[in-house]
């Protein structure tokens, strides 16, 4: 989907659930639930960086490739320290609590941060190379394999009524 329709378009579909991630694990604490949510979560993350990466091989010279992963990589790690570090301090030390945990909060936070993020970066991606028009949620439809399924009721329906 990415060679065909672009990474931008990827990353801003796989980037608008991301927030939604830590928000999802607040609703359960069942143990089946949070692995689906965290499975959810690792397939929405897996896009981004997929996209990401190849975003970077499309936008930047091939004598550049190396250093722009490096700062890809880099930005990234730092950023994944500071998010975990912060959430562990907040985890400890932010006074208020939602539903008597302090790490609900620290969701919620996560999730604003996240959305914050979201509103003001989802649409400086734009596409490097001439790739096929596709609206967001007919993207989403096809990433999630929903698209298929909605094809094949389309199917059952015209061949029974």
């Amino acid at each position: 989907l990415a060679d065909k329709y672009g990474n931008a378009k990827i990353i801003r579909v796989s980037a608008v659930f991301i927030p939604f991630v830590p928000v999802l694990w607040m609703l359960s604490g069942n143990v089946i639930y949070l692995i689906v949510i965290t499975a959810f979560g690792a397939y929405i993350w897996s896009g981004f960086s997929l996209a990401m990466v190849n975003f970077v091989f499309d936008s930047v010279p091939a004598e550049l490739r190396i250093r722009y992963s490096g700062y890809l990589n880099f930005t990234n790690g730092v950023f994944t320290l500071v998010g975990a570090l912060a959430g562990g301090w907040l985890g400890t030390h932010i006074p208020y609590k939602i539903s008597g945990s302090r790490l609900m909060t620290v969701f919620l936070i996560s999730a604003a941060a996240r959305f914050a993020v979201n509103l003001f970066m989802i649409e400086s991606f734009k596409e490097v190379r001439k790739v096929e028009k596709i609206k967001d949620g007919e993207m989403f439809f096809r990433v999630t394999g929903i698209r298929p399924l909605l094809n094949f009721a389309e199917d059952i329906y015209k061949n029974t009524f």
